[in-house]
């Protein structure tokens, strides 16, 4: 069996820093080849997770260097999100123990380098929610505690700052939730519900797209720049594919059209998590 890892190290190439625009990182795990009895070949994904970075506007896809204090692998099911040109890691499991961490990670697209935050205070928490303001503010609420209770807590991190910030309970608990900063820019939502993606417009629900052909299950999906960006797999399927929607152009009425955005094996990994930030 072969696994296909780029480099460590690897550093995103100079372009990438030119202009003002997003960018894709993603909790994705290695994806290895596997020799079948007949001769041919297959790829899956293993259990190893790396943060990947995709470029949509040039397509180009890279690894981010591992984590110093966990070069062998990301934290299970961490959670990512983007604060200007920093990238934060915030808790997950331990991959050898399933140990429940509270380890504060930040990559620095600048520096090209890691430095250790403040860890997330209070008790074990995981399979919370998180999302970042992109200036410099981080949620995480709800989740489960070390006996699987559901949590209604919730703090903040100011990541300038290295401070975490205690917020009011929410009314109820929450185990694997989401937690969404609404920006207003252009005062829509979305999400995916059923196999349509649908857009919140003003107090109302409405379809925007069927999914792309073959998705059954979708990863992640997030809007930038006047486009959808979808992470998702079908139903038989191994390895993950990633799509474009235009919502820009308008479709007088017709379906709008996804456009699969071109990925290396390697990409195609297992997604556990996912964020867009804009360097």
């Amino acid at each position: 069996m072969e696994r296909r890892d780029h480099v460590a190290g690897f550093s995103p190439p100079p372009e990438i820093f030119r202009v003002d625009r997003p960018v894709l990182a993603m909790v994705q795990s290695m994806v290895a080849t596997v020799k079948k009895p007949e001769g041919d070949t297959a790829l899956f994904s293993t259990q190893v997770y790396r943060l990947s970075v995709c470029d949509p506007e040039n397509g180009s896809w890279y690894d981010l260097p591992p984590i110093p204090e966990m070069i062998d692998g990301l934290p299970r099911f961490c959670r990512i999100v983007g604060v200007e040109s920093d990238l934060v890691v915030i808790g997950g499991c331990d991959p050898d123990t399933w140990r429940v961490m509270d380890c504060v990670f930040v990559y620095n697209f600048i520096s090209g380098s890691w430095r250790r935050g403040a860890d997330m205070p209070g008790q074990e928490r995981s399979f919370f929610g998180c999302a970042s303001d992109s200036d410099r503010m981080i949620v995480v609420a709800g989740g489960h505690d070390d006996e699987k209770n559901a949590m209604k807590s919730a703090l903040s991190y100011d990541v300038v700052k290295d401070e975490w910030i205690s917020l009011p309970d929410m009314v109820m608990e929450r185990d694997e939730c989401k937690v969404v900063f609404h920006k207003g820019d252009d005062g829509r939502l979305y999400m995916c519900r059923g196999g349509d993606v649908a857009v919140k417009e003003d107090p109302t629900w409405r379809k925007l797209a069927g999914l792309p052909a073959g998705i059954t299950s979708v990863a992640y999906l997030t809007a930038c720049q006047g486009k959808l960006i979808l992470v998702g797999m079908g139903q038989f399927d191994e390895l993950y594919s990633s799509y474009a929607l235009d919502l820009d152009v308008e479709s007088d009425g017709k379906v709008k059209k996804w456009t699969k955005v071109e990925t290396p094996d390697e990409y195609s990994g297992h997604v556990q998590y996912g964020c867009c930030l804009e360097i």
